[in-house]
Order: C-alpha cells, then structure tokens, then sequence
C-alpha cells in the first residue's frame, strides 16, 4: 500500500502497547493464593507492588515451575519452605518507562533474555509489556502490508 512508506514503526513507544490492566500482587501474599490467581486470569507474569504502588517483584510462571519441580526434593540444610511471594519472587526485574521504544524494548528483551518488561514511571508500576504485545506491531504491518 501507498501508506506503508509512511509508516514508521521505530517510533513506536511501550505505551501504546502495554497491559494497564494488571493484576498485581504483595510480597506476603501466600503463594498458593497467586498459583490460583495465575491460573484463573491466565497470567504468565505477576507484578509485586508495595502498598504505595512501587514495583518491588516479579512472579514468573518459570519460577513457580522452578520451585513446584523442587518441592518434592528434601530440602538442603538450612533451606526453608517457600510460602509467600518474596520467597520466590524477581527481587530487582528489569524495567523499562513508558516512553522507551519498542524498538528498545525489544533489543533489551532479547539481549537479557527476558520475556516481560514491567513498566515504571517515576518509581510507580503503569502497565506491563511482554512478548505477546510485540504480535499488535506485527499485526500492524501486517494489516498495512494487506
């Protein structure tokens, strides 16, 4: 299409896709309680909040796995239960502002090796980004190209 030479995908900043609908936890939250969130919103990623909004973690799918695959195993001396969040929880997750780049993001994304990227603007959690908003740019192009 004529259009397409117009568009300029590398100015394309976090904000226009990012999740603002989130679903977070708190660092004491027992861990079986957001094992069930997870499952029951279908959600990959966790953001951990302190009670003035900060980011303080991130709960992943891997690191559940992780821990659950463990559980089983008799633990190591001096090794004790995990069951709440800050047991198991990100302690310093990458993050990146609104106004970063997808571009950006995503070059940070696969150099880290990360698949989700909690968006922060001034100490305060305001979306999050993962993988799966990188297919709307896509779709974008795609819909451009058709």
């Amino acid at each position: 299409p004529a259009d397409l030479k117009d568009y300029h995908p590398i100015g394309l900043r976090v904000e226009e896709f990012m999740t603002t609908d989130l679903v977070t936890v708190f660092e004491n939250d027992l861990l079986e309680l957001v094992v069930d969130m997870m499952d029951w919103k279908k959600l990959r990623y966790l953001p951990v909040e302190d009670k003035n909004g900060s980011l303080v973690g991130l709960v992943t799918t891997r690191h559940l796995l992780r821990y659950f695959t463990q559980k089983g195993r008799s633990p190591l001396p001096g090794q004790k239960e995990v069951v709440s969040v800050k047991d198991i929880m990100i302690t310093d997750p990458i993050t990146v502002s609104p106004k970063t780049t997808m571009k950006e993001a995503m070059h940070l994304m696969r150099s880290k090796k990360i698949s989700c990227l909690p968006v922060v603007k001034e100490k305060e959690l305001v979306g999050l980004l993962t993988e799966m908003d990188f297919l709307q740019v896509a779709g974008r192009l795609i819909d451009r190209l058709g």
